[in-house]
This record gives structure tokens, sequence and C-alpha cells, in this order.
């Protein structure tokens, strides 16, 4: 089994007769965050300049980067100091999976569609390519198709 650098639930379910034991074996797994899943990735470029690996462009707009710009590693805008009320809009704290931004000494919360991650040291959303490196994708696996 593999690492996920994610926090997410996982039931596994062993089968096995009646008469027979079993005990599940002992993990061998360490905790994988989402810094050790996004180090080491390119730069990634805005739409309309050449990608240096695939699925790796930026597609956020100027206005939610300077939203991005108020949350600090680890947290999310409504529970940001500082952030002018116009950017903070009708958020309130309870509002935490929306508008958060990565922390890298942590695994990532479970990515749903809908909600786009910040980048934990960047001003941008998480690319597509980064999106499939924290689901554990290998970096050859290309999605196809639009991105937003």
């Amino acid at each position: 089994m593999t690492a996920v650098p994610q926090q997410r639930n996982r039931a596994i379910i062993a089968a096995v007769p009646k008469e027979q034991a079993y005990a599940f074996p002992a993990s061998n797994l360490c905790a994988v965050t989402a810094g050790d899943a996004l180090a080491r990735s390119p730069m990634a470029v805005r739409i309309g300049c050449k990608l240096l690996a695939p699925n790796h462009v930026d597609v956020t707009p100027d206005r939610d980067r300077y939203r991005i710009s108020f949350v600090p590693e680890g947290l999310w805008l409504s529970k940001t100091k500082g952030a002018p009320p116009d950017t903070v809009q009708r958020l309130t704290p309870k509002d935490s999976t929306k508008f958060r931004r990565l922390d890298r000494s942590k695994p990532s919360h479970t990515l749903h569609r809908g909600e786009a991650l910040y980048h934990p040291t960047e001003d941008r959303h998480i690319t597509p390519r980064e999106a499939t490196r924290l689901q554990s994708f290998p970096d050859k696996h290309v999605l196809e198709g639009p991105i937003r």
C-alpha cells in the first residue's frame, strides 16, 4: 500500500474463513506531507506560456491572487486576521473547507470537486499536476480535457 499525502478516511476489509485466524499486519507507512508531494515540482506557468510539465498550469485569476495573499500557510480565508472585509465577504470561521492554504508540514486535506486549495507558499491555486501528486498519481499520468 502507498502512503497518500491526504487526510482521508480509509476502510480496509479482510475476508477470511471463519475458522482461520487473522491479524492485520503492522503498518510500515510513514506520514507523507503536502510539502513532500509538491517538492521538486517545476515552476507552474500561466495560461499561454510554454508548459514545463503536463497539467502544471496556473489558472488563478488576479482577484483570487489578491485574496490568497492574506491567507497564512495552513489556514483559510475566514480565519485570517487583517484581510479586508470586502475580501472575506460573508465567510464565517466555519467556512473551513473553502479558500484554504495547504500546510507543507501536514498531509493535504482531501481534494473535493469544486474546492480549490491554495498553494502553501505561492499566491495561487494548486495546479492539476499538483492535485494529482497529492492523490499519489505518478507524474507520467496526464489529465485530459479543460482545466475549468
